[in-house]
């Protein structure tokens, strides 16, 4: 396959905005095989979830409430 021929992978739906930059970065510049695919999406909802407790953590109180 040549490089012309590769297309990114489309992210999950449920990605927030810092679990969909992870993904493009990732993605977007990788050719990744089926299980690499679904470790990427688990660490882009781990960016998710940190991305929010980091939102608690710095007193946005109805992030989680």
């Amino acid at each position: 396959m040549s490089d012309d021929d590769f297309t990114p992978a489309a992210a999950p739906d449920a990605l927030r905005a810092g679990g969909r930059v992870l993904w493009d970065g990732i993605a977007g510049s990788f050719e990744l095989m089926p299980e690499q695919l679904v470790q990427l999406e688990e660490a882009c909802r781990a960016k998710d979830r940190l991305d929010k407790l980091d939102r608690l953590l710095s007193g946005d109180v109805d992030t989680w409430a």
